[in-house]
């Protein structure tokens, strides 16, 4: 695109299960939708290896009749992956000014893109899952990551910030089978409007377990109403209320650091909160971490609070300078 096919969409509706549809750098119209087939859309930076080449290829809105009248399609999103499009891939573009910038319904890889200025930057429905690494998801109006129920998704060495609701935000929607697993890797989360992680709970307890591991949390509030860099809401809310729901789904929050939030890790039954790094909180660091939950060998500095109505294991309970430096990084 543009030099075979006029636009991405064009192109796709023409491609192979197992085609990749490459993007010259510009501006193109958004609003394609991919089903029935295994497509990668990737900008010229899979050929040549040129990070430059991310901004300067720009998937833009949602082009008029998006859907073509196919059957599943909701049309709100620049690149719109239905149920039947596993093992798809986008990979170095900037994908913007959507409802969605990236919706699927299927197992789709992200890599290497900036999803900003969109509503949610993706939203994965139930059914879905994938990898999303290296990647900036940032400025979108509501959530930079939205995920709803049953996927297994690995979440890893993103940038995600400035987002104006949550950086990530995961419906743990009821659900009976194989064990589900999301893991959040290695992020820099800073600076999102509400919560850098929401866990929002349903009744009963579904087959999750939710690993968020060596991330840096950073300013997760935008100066009004209540925020956490990691809350669980229960009963389908959104709005943070720091009621600390008591999730019953497995949650590790392992080698984390969190540095100037409101409050850190607010709610779950059965967390583990092993290894983190908590300073310079404003409220709690760690507060209704309760029932069958842990924290462990967790650091603390400079909080309001360090921990209320949780389950703490003071023996290994820290209480020093953590000495970061300016990106908040461990100096020697």
């Amino acid at each position: 695109v543009p030099a075979v096919h006029p636009t991405v969409r064009a192109a796709v509706i023409a491609a192979a299960s197992g085609d990749t549809v490459l993007v010259a750098p510009g501006v193109h119209s958004g609003g394609v939708w991919i089903n029935g087939k295994s497509v990668t859309i990737a900008s010229w930076y899979v050929l040549a290896g040129d990070t430059a080449l991310i901004a300067q290829t720009i998937l833009n809105g949602v082009a008029a009749a998006a859907c073509g009248g196919a059957a599943g399609c909701t049309g709100n999103a620049v690149l719109e992956f239905g149920d039947n499009a596993n093992g798809s891939a986008v990979v170095g573009l900037t994908v913007t000014n959507g409802e969605n910038g990236i919706a699927s319904g299927s197992t789709v890889d992200v890599t290497r893109c900036r999803v900003v200025a969109n509503g949610d930057g993706v939203d994965y429905v139930a059914g879905s899952g994938g990898t999303i690494r290296n990647s900036l998801f940032a400025n979108n109006a509501d959530d930079g990551i939205d995920l709803n129920g049953r996927m297994n998704m690995t979440i890893m060495d993103n940038d995600i910030r400035n987002n104006q609701d949550d950086g990530i935000e995961y419906r743990l929607y009821a659900y009976t089978g194989v064990t589900r697993q999301v893991n959040i890797l290695g992020n820099r989360i800073t600076g999102n409007g509400e919560d850098g992680v929401q866990l929002i709970d349903y009744p009963g307890t579904a087959n999750y377990i939710v690993r968020i591991e060596r991330n840096h949390f950073q300013a997760n509030f935008d100066g009004s109403g209540s925020s956490a860099a990691i809350g669980c809401m229960p009963d389908g809310e959104t709005i943070e209320t720091l009621v600390g729901a008591p999730i019953a789904e497995r949650i590790d929050v392992i080698n984390n650091t969190f540095i100037g939030e409101k409050n850190g890790v607010v709610g779950g039954a059965n967390l583990i909160a092993l290894n983190n790094i908590f300073t310079d909180t404003q409220g709690t660091a760690l507060r209704r971490v309760g029932g069958g939950s842990i924290a462990s060998y967790n650091l603390f500095w400079s909080n309001g609070t360090n921990y209320s109505e949780s389950i703490i294991d003071p023996p290994h309970l820290l209480l020093a300078s953590p000495r970061l430096d300016a990106m908040g990084r461990l100096t020697p």
